[in-house]
């Protein structure tokens, strides 16, 4: 698997994990976006509701410390995100979730980095989460791909670097950064994210109208 999604056969719904143009070399789900734990992401999203990026750190870290040496990477990073001048350092989601997470390793054994960070969104991009079609996350694809910046390639040159994101759903901003970072030099970029949104089955799929395997629902 590569997305955590189940397969269809052989095959996985995600076109981009067949696509010539995947940079990523795999995304870890840690759980299903459903029940509580989708609750829980979209009250810390759009009713500020901080603490739950405590909690979601401290999963993140379990997650890693069992599942870490079956797919090692040199550094552990935040998704870049765009936090506008003046802004309270807890919306910029991904990196505070790290900021905590370095914080509950008391194993020092997780390579987490934050600062100099290692690749960077110069400025506000049309969100993934609010397209709708394959058309509108191509454009988004395309904003994105020209806001991100590498600062220090010798930084990333022949690293594996792991990115943390809350929500995997088609994989686009995920393959954006990954192209940044692998056009820097990177050896392989990976992904482990706190949630996979499940996909639609296709029509005649005896296992129902949405995909709700590959990934746990974390909080049942």
């Amino acid at each position: 698997m590569i997305c955590s999604q189940r397969l269809v056969g052989q095959r996985c719904l995600n076109t981009l994990c067949n696509s010539t143009d995947r940079m990523f070399d795999r995304s870890h789900a840690i759980a299903m976006k459903t029940g509580a734990l989708e609750e829980a992401i979209l009250r810390w999203k759009d009713h500020d509701r901080w603490a739950w990026g405590i909690i979601f750190a401290r999963v993140l870290v379990g997650y890693m410390l069992e599942n870490f040496a079956a797919d090692p990477h040199d550094c552990i990073i935040p998704s870049p995100t765009f936090a506008e001048p003046g802004a309270a350092p807890q919306q910029d989601m991904t990196r505070f979730v790290i900021q905590q997470a370095i914080g509950h390793d008391h194993s020092g054994k997780l390579p987490f980095h934050l600062d100099p960070p290692l690749v960077i969104r110069m400025y506000a991009t049309p969100k993934m989460r609010r397209q709708r079609n394959a058309a509108g996350r191509q454009v988004a694809a395309a904003a994105l791909r020209a806001a991100l910046r590498v600062p220090d390639p010798a930084l990333v040159a022949g690293r594996r670097i792991l990115v943390y994101d809350d929500v995997f759903t088609s994989g686009n901003t995920l393959n954006e950064v990954a192209r940044a970072l692998r056009n820097a030099g990177a050896a392989k970029v990976s992904q482990v994210a706190l949630s996979r949104q499940p996909w639609s089955a296709p029509a005649g799929d005896p296992a129902g109208a949405t995909d709700t395997a590959g990934a746990p629902d974390l909080f049942t």
